[in-house]
């Protein structure tokens, strides 16, 4: 089984007709439940690599919000900081831009130290 990550039509994919009769889009979650038995036929995939790809997901998701949750709670905190230091100095916007883009950074590497930190679902035991 193969992740492709970037954006693709159905027009885009080269098929090899003797071995295909077409090409369809389905959810991730949807090709799962229907490959739970009873098995609908309409899919031919090997369950071990169905679960990978699943994970796979799931741990870039995980990722993604991690990321976009530090990076949003960083900004916050550099836009009132700077705020706080501009107030004194008389140049509000300025110290905002400035806590604003250090907040940015924090976020960032804040969240590539908590996604080391913390184990993934599967490694917690949870069953997800």
């Amino acid at each position: 089984m193969y992740v492709y990550d970037e954006e693709a039509g159905i027009d885009d994919i080269t098929i090899q007709e003797e071995e295909l009769d077409g090409v369809e889009w389905f959810e991730l979650e949807e090709v799962y439940r229907a490959c739970q038995p009873p098995r609908d036929e309409k899919f031919c995939v090997p369950m071990g690599g169905l679960e990978i790809v699943r994970r796979y997901v799931k741990e870039r998701k995980r990722r993604f919000d991690s990321l976009f949750s530090c990076m949003c709670i960083g900004v916050l905190i550099g836009i009132t900081i700077g705020a706080a230091f501009g107030v004194i100095n008389y140049r509000i916007g300025t110290w905002m831009t400035v806590g604003m883009m250090l907040g940015l950074i924090g976020g960032f590497v804040a969240s590539r130290t908590i996604r080391r930190e913390v184990p993934a679902n599967s490694e917690r035991g949870d069953g997800e």
